[in-house]
């Protein structure tokens, strides 16, 4: 374990970076368009008379409490902008009410969300997640062949800096024993079993990377054997549990296992109009730009106790991932972005038209999570089986359309190792100890990501909060 030095994030924001955000000020009271060099926050508004650039721009975009009006104008206008405030910083030639310290500055939410979508996007978190909730190793089954993914809940997107309270959830007060109708638990027993069951099988997946035979005996032992059986026991004792009534508890109370995860986001500049649709190499030009964001969530094992196992089967999460979404203040421009961008990985298989792209590549991103300071996780965007482009894209191919503002995240981006977990789920894979329990009340999640020198994405951080209480209704 390492500690992360607290900082302003200066040496992120460069020359070559040049993000854009909505920023306030006892100067600048209402929150619009700003931009960040080193220390300095820069109010674009007044720079208008400096710029035929900036001049063109209507006063609502530059003073808009959100980024929406300014992303929709396209990746050109983002382009030239960008540059003319790149020839201002070298020229030094800003007005004295232009530039105002980080310190003295609040930084709001920068766009309007309106559309929100998790998917899951690193094979290794999705392995081990599967691990830890369903007792297997294995990838969905649609995951090789299209991205997957939920939809969020935009109202309860916040800024870094906004701390979040511990969620409310039903979930089965036994655990998955409750579920089963037994809410007594042999743990020894269970860990022997578990030792036995998985842990072998993981690690020897693991160091032959997941090579198909591998793959393929997995799921014949899996399906022919523990899934007979597994039904056959769940049935019984199902039905026990619901002659018996009081093994199947469900609670309503706040969730006991919150996590953090570790992630990014894309968000949409120019839209995509309702009935369109495109492919992945014509994405590119419907990008704002890059977030980093933490995806809270109540999760549903250690001692299976907790929001997301009720409410997963089967819909998916709802509540246990809709409460609290976490996105850092600056967005990362794609030309920011340009040259930390490597291959995509290869397929060995052909995709549909819209997720094809030979030339495709994916961000290379470090990102780091720490609690208190303790980092807990260091990972890297390309982890990613799939390309933020391929995510609006096949987004789009059911011709639902994409707005302004919309946010695509990447899901949690764990990499392969210990210390390359994006989120604490995955230290209760069965057979394993885990390093650390859930998140406590007070403690504080920072999420960090740099792509290169002078750019970064500054922070992403929330500290939790004690869960709100619950109005009852009145005899």
């Amino acid at each position: 374990m390492t500690t992360l030095a607290t900082n302003t994030f200066a040496t992120h924001f460069g020359l070559k970076n040049i993000p854009f955000g909505i920023g306030s000020s006892k100067a600048h009271p209402n929150p619009q368009l700003v931009t960040r060099y080193e220390h300095n926050v820069i109010f674009v508004a007044e720079l208008s008379s400096l710029s035929q650039i900036l001049a063109a721009l209507p006063t609502e975009v530059l003073l808009a409490p959100s980024l929406n009006r300014f992303a929709a104008l396209g990746r050109i206008t983002h382009g030239e902008v960008r540059e003319a405030i790149q020839e201002f910083i070298e020229e030094d030639i800003f007005p004295g009410n232009s530039t105002e310290n980080i310190s003295m500055v609040q930084m709001h939410l920068p766009v309007a969300v309106g559309d929100f979508t998790v998917f899951s996007c690193s094979p290794h978190h999705n392995r081990r997640a599967q691990a830890a909730l369903m007792g297997n190793f294995e990838n969905p089954s649609a995951y090789p062949h299209l991205p997957i993914g939920y939809t969020g809940r935009s109202s309860s997107i916040n800024v870094s800096g906004t701390p979040i309270r511990r969620p409310w959830g039903h979930f089965f007060e036994h655990g998955i024993e409750g579920l089963k109708g037994d809410k007594k638990r042999d743990k020894k027993g269970d860990k022997k079993e578990d030792k036995k069951e998985y842990k072998k099988e993981y690690k020897k997946e693991y160091k032959k990377e997941y090579k198909k035979e591998d793959k393929k005996e997995d799921r014949k032992e899996y399906k022919k054997e523990d899934k007979k059986e597994d039904r056959k026991e769940d049935r019984k004792e199902d039905r026990k549990g619901d002659k018996k009534g009081d093994k199947k508890a469900v609670t309503y109370a706040p969730s006991r296992n919150l996590d953090y995860e570790m992630g990014m986001a894309v968000i949409i500049g120019e839209p995509i109009p309702e009935g369109d649709t495109i492919t992945s190499r014509e994405a590119w030009y419907h990008i704002f730009g890059y977030v980093l964001l933490n995806d809270w969530s109540g999760r549903c094992v250690d001692d299976a106790r907790d929001v997301q196992l009720l409410e997963m089967a089967p819909l998916g999460p709802l509540c246990s991932k809709h409460a609290a979404t976490t996105i850092s203040p600056w967005v990362i421009t794609p030309d920011a972005l340009k040259e930390f961008r490597v291959r995509a990985k290869k397929r060995d298989h052909t995709l549909s038209a819209h997720l094809e792209h030979e030339a495709g590549k994916q961000l290379a991103v470090q990102v780091g999570v720490s609690v208190d300071s303790m980092v807990w996780g260091r990972s890297t965007t390309k982890v990613m089986d799939w390309t933020f482009e391929q995510l609006i894209a096949h987004q789009a191919s059911s011709g639902s359309g994409l707005r302004t503002g919309d946010l695509l995240a990447s899901g949690a981006l764990s990499g392969a190792t210990e210390d390359e977990r994006a989120c604490l789920l995955e230290e209760f894979v069965p057979g394993e100890s885990a390093r650390r329990r859930y998140l406590n009340n007070g403690e504080t999640v920072r999420i960090v990501g740099k792509a290169g020198e002078g750019v970064g994405f500054g922070d992403c951080t929330a500290t939790v909060l004690p869960a709100f209480r619950v109005k009852e209704s009145s005899a």
